[in-house]
C-alpha cells in the first residue's frame, strides 16, 4: 500500500493538448503554432496528420511552440507521442486552406499602337520574382514572351512588352516551372497604325 500511495502522489499524469492557435492557415504559411495543454515536456514528440512537427519548444508545463511541417490543404489531428507510444489527440485540431491564387486585376494602358516600344503596369494580388509574361493572341498563334517582368511589390509590376502584331492578346503571369499563375481578366489590344 505505502509503494502504491507513493507511485499515485508522485506520478506525472499524461500530457493534455487543450487548444491550437492559429487552428487555420493556409497553405503557403510556413509558421508556428502555440499549443496550450497541461503537463508538456520537451521529452515529448508531436505529429500533426502523419507528419511530425519540424521542433518543439516547450516554454512551460502549459504552453509550447510548433513549427508546421508542409503540408496540403486539409483537416489535421495534432497527436503527442513519448517514443512511438501516444498519449494524447486534439481531432480535427488544424485547417490547412488552400494557398490564395495570383490574381491581375487591371492591366495599364489597355492598348497600344502597332510597333511602338513601350511597357504595362499591372496590378494584382501575390506577384513574385521570377515569373515571366507571354502575350497568348486570340487567333491561337504563338504565344510572345515579354522582354521583362520587374516586380515592384506583391501588387505592382511592370512589364516591357516585345513587338506585336496587330490584334488581341491575352496576358499569362507563368512561374520558374512554366506553370500558368494568373489571366488578365481583359484582353490587352495591339492596334494597327
Amino acid at each position: 500500500p505505502i509503494a502504491y500511495g507513493a507511485f499515485v502522489l508522485f506520478r506525472i499524469p499524461d500530457p493534455v493538448i487543450q487548444s491550437i492557435e492559429p487552428n487555420r492557415v493556409t497553405g503557403d504559411s510556413v509558421g508556428m503554432l502555440r499549443l496550450t495543454g497541461m503537463y508538456l515536456s520537451p521529452s515529448l514528440r508531436v505529429v500533426i496528420g502523419d507528419r511530425p512537427a519540424e521542433s518543439f519548444l516547450v516554454e512551460s508545463q502549459t504552453s509550447a511552440e510548433v513549427r508546421l511541417p508542409d503540408l496540403s490543404a486539409g483537416t489535421y489531428d495534432v497527436v503527442l507521442l513519448n517514443e512511438e507510444l501516444e498519449l494524447t489527440r486534439l481531432v480535427s485540431a488544424l485547417v490547412v486552406e488552400p494557398a490564395p491564387a495570383m490574381t491581375i486585376s487591371s492591366i495599364e494602358p489597355a492598348y497600344v499602337l502597332e510597333g511602338e516600344p513601350g511597357s504595362l503596369r499591372i496590378h494584382g494580388e501575390r506577384f513574385q520574382p521570377y515569373l515571366t509574361a507571354r502575350f497568348v493572341p486570340d487567333n491561337n498563334g504563338a504565344a510572345l514572351t515579354a522582354q521583362a517582368f520587374l516586380v515592384e511589390s506583391s501588387t505592382e509590376a511592370e512589364i516591357k512588352l516585345p513587338l506585336l502584331p496587330a490584334g488581341d492578346y491575352e496576358l499569362v503571369l507563368y512561374d520558374a516551372q512554366n506553370v500558368a499563375q494568373a489571366r488578365a481578366p481583359d484582353l490587352f489590344t495591339v492596334t494597327p497604325v
